[in-house]
């Protein structure tokens, strides 16, 4: 079995002032992007967690994709990321954390988390930790026991000798859609990227 992505698209997106996962490049959304992303570095088939304005999400969704929708999104992401937990396989080998705020991370950068052997592994670039960060089977349980006002970080930072620093070639780990001026420079490193 693979690590089993999981999305966490379900907040409100207050200082963006749309959902982040409706947010167009070139025709896509945001969500899509990540989708893709996920698909092709092999992983399991990604569990998408929705929760503001899931309904409109959900129609952009490809079927395959597995939708959790957290009702009680308004808690903060540690609870979106217990309800995609109540989605996985229990044969799964662990998880990929994906805040849907990061549309350019590479399917490369997604394999090469997968095949490291530490419980958490991290993205670096440029000397920044970035997302999506992988938890092994063994660490879910440490997850789910997490007050929703905790991040998942607490747990990346409880133990540094479980986490693997994956040093990769890759901004988009590190870029964020937080804000309109963040994603319009996102949307150009895209287009950058996306030129032949």
């Amino acid at each position: 079995m693979a690590y089993v992505p999981i999305i966490l698209a379900a907040g409100e997106s207050r200082r963006m002032g749309t959902p982040k996962a409706l947010l167009d490049f070139g025709g896509r959304t945001c969500l899509d992007l990540v989708i893709e992303s996920c698909m092709l570095s092999g992983a399991g088939a990604p569990i998408v967690v929705l929760g503001h304005e899931a309904a409109t999400i959900r129609r952009t969704i490809p079927a395959d994709v597995g939708v959790v929708i957290n009702l009680d999104y308004e808690r903060g992401q540690t609870s979106s990321l217990k309800a995609g937990l109540t989605a996985i396989p229990s044969d799964s080998d662990g998880i990929l954390l994906f805040p849907v705020d990061c549309p350019l991370v590479r399917p490369e950068t997604i394999r090469l988390l997968a095949l490291t052997s530490r419980p958490i592994a991290v993205p670096v670039y440029g000397g920044r930790r970035g997302h999506p960060a992988r938890f092994s089977s063994a660490t879910l349980h440490e997850l789910r026991a997490l007050h929703d006002s905790q991040p998942a970080h607490v747990i990346v930072h409880r133990d540094p000798l479980r986490v693997e620093e994956v040093m990769v070639d890759d901004p988009g780990v590190v870029t964020r859609l937080n804000t309109p001026e963040q994603y319009v420079a996102a949307l150009a490193a895209w287009r950058g990227r996306s030129r032949p």
